[in-house]
């Protein structure tokens, strides 16, 4: 048996899917796991306590970089451990991975075998270097072992690794997959360029109806339950026999409201009412960009404006809220397009409950939109790593913009909700305080507006006072970071 221990930064309170799932491959074969979470303890005295046999990690580009620190701390202090390290930046660049953060293997790809091999190799102290997917060379490229196709054969996420620790079991609100996989190629995304590795094999995989309602029975047998998120990139692709199913079996052997992700160009009339039979409460739709020439050719999302807006009205007469994420300082754009993307949500609005979300564009590499970046000179180093913060709801990492333009995107990424909200602010905002210098109240308006309007219209569900500031204070301490921190050194 060896003893795994993840390390990351994590979110205590809605943790990550991928590390579960690693977790619950691991034991079930035979292995023993734990997690140190950087955000809230002392790595090194988990390591202590713990004693692995291997640290892993799991992370995207921005993140990497705190895990490539602790990594070469981790070779220094306790040489005897192995290391390894997955997610997307690992994937997409695994030679620099390797090298830079003194790891002993890489994994590219799907991990589910992968990391279960890795640990019996560990654990019989035998070489690995051999195993799919897994890098232990920087000039040798693994072969890559075949997608899982029946996801249902996997084990259901090791929630406990997190749940049995400090508050995160508590949270009403629980999260869940149904799906592997996104059939589209949006720009921003690394879905595109992971489909790619995998030629000729089915990308989009889904889980029966049975297995879904199965796991979530076991999770609300042991930890409160009260609303449920599926965190998939697209729900439902079309109306078809497993919608049918889930919307006759969810209501009846669950009956929780539920938030789900959809794509505006789908929807249907049908589809919108057997997700209101189902339970649906809210839904995240995303808009993007408001022009259509920026939207389709540098995002890759076609669909109208005219559907996104039927999309909203769909939803909105069933009562159903909406969520939409929107992109700021694309290439190519202006600060009108941001204004104008600003107002086709407050449209939207008229039709539907809207929560809006707006970032600005940092287009990361190895996705078609950071390497339209890079070609084009839009990243002063050259390279889409320089001037990159963790969270790309900061000020645009790119050349193309002046200082006020960039502060103007940056407080419309705080102040455009609010417009959304309540329309009546559009005006002043928009002709006034986006010019202003960046600043607390901005922040504090953005904070409140969203803490509030999630509670009320989005992941709505009964709360005491007590945790609706328990809700108010991850919140701020959460998107103080994401809003209002500086930018790390990219090494």
């Amino acid at each position: 048996m060896t003893k795994a221990m993840f390390i990351t930064k994590g979110e205590e309170h809605y943790p990550p899917m991928g590390i579960m799932q690693l977790s619950a491959a691991a034991k079930q074969n035979g292995h023993e796991t734990c997690v140190a979470l950087t955000s809230i303890e002392d790595v090194w005295q988990r390591i202590d306590e713990e004693r692995p046999d291997v640290v892993a990690y799991s992370g995207s580009t921005g993140e990497h970089r705190a895990y490539f620190e602790i990594n070469r701390e981790v070779r220094k202090k306790h040489p005897r451990i192995k290391s390894i390290m997955g997610g997307p930046h690992a994937t997409f660049f695994p030679e620099k991975t390797l090298s830079n953060a003194r790891l002993n293997a890489v994994c590219i790809g799907e991990g589910d075998l992968a990391f279960s091999r890795f640990l019996d190799r560990v654990g019989e102290g035998r070489d690995f270097s051999d195993v799919n997917n897994l890098m232990t060379n920087p000039l040798q490229r693994p072969q890559l072992d075949p997608l899982v196709q029946d996801l249902d054969s996997l084990p259901f996420p090791d929630r406990g690794l997190f749940f049995d620790r400090g508050d995160a079991g508590q949270n009403p609100l629980k999260h869940f997959f149904i799906s592997r996989g996104c059939p589209y190629s949006c720009t921003y995304c690394f879905n595109d360029s992971f489909r790619k590795m995998y030629p000729g094999e089915r990308y989009v995989r889904r889980r029966s109806v049975d297995s879904v309602l199965e796991e979530i029975d076991e999770v609300g047998a042991r930890w409160p339950m009260k609303f449920i998120k599926f965190y998939d990139d697209i729900f439902s692709l079309k109306v078809d026999d497993w919608l049918k199913e889930f919307a006759d079996k969810y209501p009846k052997q669950v009956g929780l409201p539920f938030f789900a992700l959809l794509r505006a160009n789908l929807v249907t009339d049908e589809m919108a009412d057997l997700l209101k039979q189902s339970g649906c409460h809210a839904i995240s739709m995303s808009i993007e960009a408001a022009n259509p020439r920026i939207r389709e050719e540098i995002l890759q999302r076609k669909m109208t404006n005219e559907q996104i807006i039927a999309a909203y009205r769909a939803f909105g007469q069933r009562g159903i809220a909406i969520q939409s994420n929107n992109i700021l300082g694309l290439p190519t754009s202006t600060i009108e397009d941001d204004i104008a993307t600003l107002d086709l949500n407050i449209e939207c609005g008229k039709y539907a409950r809207v929560m809006a979300e707006f970032g600005t564009a940092h287009p990361y590499p190895g996705t078609a939109l950071g390497d339209y970046c890079q070609k084009h000179g839009l990243y002063d180093s050259g390279s889409g790593f320089f001037d990159m913060h963790q969270s790309y709801q900061t000020e645009s990492p790119l050349n193309c913009f002046t200082p006020m333009e960039k502060r103007m995107q940056r407080n419309l990424t705080m102040l455009g909700p609010v417009a959304v909200r309540f329309p009546r602010l559009r005006n002043l905002i928009v002709d006034h305080l986006i010019k202003l210098p960046t600043n607390p109240v901005f922040f504090t308006a953005f904070d409140l507006n969203k803490a509030t309007g999630y509670m009320q219209h989005i992941y709505q569900m009964e709360r005491s006072w007590g945790d609706y500031a328990k809700v108010l204070y991850r919140s701020f301490r959460k998107n103080w970071f994401k809003r209002m921190g500086e930018k790390v050194d990219a090494k």
